[in-house]
């Protein structure tokens, strides 16, 4: 289509201007330094012209870039939850949140939104005896609505990780975003998270 193009034009001006006329005086050789400062123009001319033939060429070819949809569960370490109230929490070396107070913890957990049919999990140690992890998954809006949540919490205790499965709640916004607040009792971690909306 660009080769196309380029002919045309070539064609026209030919057709109207006719072939170039040189007379014996137009043929005499340049001085050495005009000619020497002709090349030096020419050459960074073509050259950029040249790399604006090939990017046309390339994005004709090519077509439009788009991001690619996030089609896999993501899955996010405990350590980038962020404290809302106690505290402080304890960043383990394998990246997760440890709650090594005596009182409890709140957290939020933040994740990629992109959809309505929310599908998403916690990992959780909870080693307390007395007390167990609560976690909602949450939708809000900067507009009002949605705002809802999905409530799911531990039974029992144990030192192997327990797993908070969520399927909601499912809804979707124009600037909706959605995440994770997790209570955690005195000495319970959460290992890590995922969570996507389709």
């Amino acid at each position: 289509m660009i080769a196309t193009a380029l002919t045309a034009v070539r064609n026209h001006i030919r057709a109207h201007v006719g072939p170039p006329n040189f007379s014996d005086r137009d043929r005499r050789p340049l001085p050495d330094g005009i000619r020497h400062r002709s090349k030096q123009l020419i050459t960074p001319i073509s050259r950029a012209l040249g790399l604006a033939v090939g990017a046309i060429l390339f994005l004709s070819l090519t077509g439009p870039i788009s991001a690619a949809p996030i089609d896999e569960l993501l899955m996010y370490p405990g350590s980038n939850c962020r404290v809302v109230s106690g505290g402080p929490a304890t960043i383990t070396t394998s990246g997760r949140l440890w709650n090594n107070t005596a009182a409890n913890m709140t957290v939020q957990c933040p994740m990629y939104d992109n959809g309505f049919d929310f599908t998403g999990a916690i990992w959780v140690i909870d080693n307390n005896a007395s007390a167990n992890i609560l976690c909602n998954s949450h939708i809000k809006n900067p507009l009002g609505n949605p705002s809802l949540f999905e409530t799911k919490s531990t039974t029992g205790n144990a030192s192997a990780a327990m797993v908070l499965t969520y399927t909601g709640p499912d809804a979707s916004g124009t600037f909706s975003y959605r995440f994770y607040t997790c209570v955690l009792p005195p000495t319970t971690q959460i290992i890590n998270y995922r969570g996507r909306a389709l």
